[in-house]
């Protein structure tokens, strides 16, 4: 490997942001009143954003800070693709339990699912501007075919993940000095289909029968 490709190999190596910590706790009301309003659609229990810059610099926003932070405490995060999806295309999708090093599997489940009561989880990645973006979801419904459904709502879980993603720029830009790519015309779809998407989740007692 000669030095410009090691230089960029070593630049594209995922780091977490300095702050990191700070970003997940300090930022928690913010967070919670920009995204709270998408938990319940689809029975979404969890919403983090997490951000991954030009620089592979990581950042990450949170409803629920400890998800992460508890990986990132105990230096497992390295082991969960969910912080670094680099091998995924945009518009791409992924089980949270799929994301994890099988030698780490079942010490990240108990940390990340089981601590918190979450049933399933999944991440959604965009990939804009050199910038690579993950929605992660998770759920505490106890419904069938929870894979099956969420599958059938892919499309709309990519709008709510753009929608947030939106929400949260501002706050973002206080820790970085690249800005987030807005994504356009997304708000007003969301904003037509959220009525719907509310009709469904309160009008069904059951995911799937």
């Amino acid at each position: 490997m000669n030095q410009y490709n090691l230089l960029e190999y070593m630049r594209k190596q995922p780091s977490l942001h300095k702050d990191i910590v700070e970003i997940l706790f300090r930022n928690k009301n913010d967070i919670t009143r920009k995204l709270s309003d998408i938990q319940g659609f689809h029975y979404i229990d969890h919403v983090s954003i997490h951000i991954i810059d030009p620089d592979s610099c990581i950042t990450i926003f949170s409803l629920t800070p400890s998800v992460e932070y508890n990986l990132i405490a105990q230096g497992l995060w390295r082991y969960d693709k969910s912080f670094f999806p680099f091998e995924y295309k945009d518009y791409s999708y992924f089980w949270w339990d799929e994301a994890y090093s099988n030698q780490q599997l079942l010490h990240i489940k108990q940390l990340k699912e089981y601590k918190h009561n979450f049933t399933i989880g999944l991440c959604l990645v965009r990939k804009m501007s050199q910038f690579q973006i993950v929605y992660s979801y998770a759920t505490r419904s106890q419904n069938d075919n929870l894979h099956a459904y969420y599958k059938s709502v892919m499309s709309e879980l990519f709008l709510i993940g753009d929608y947030g993603l939106n929400l949260i720029g501002n706050i973002y830009a206080k820790y970085s000095s690249y800005s987030l790519p807005y994504i356009s015309r997304q708000e007003a779809d969301l904003l037509k289909k959220k009525s719907k998407i509310k009709l469904i989740v309160d009008n069904s007692n059951s995911i799937i029968k």
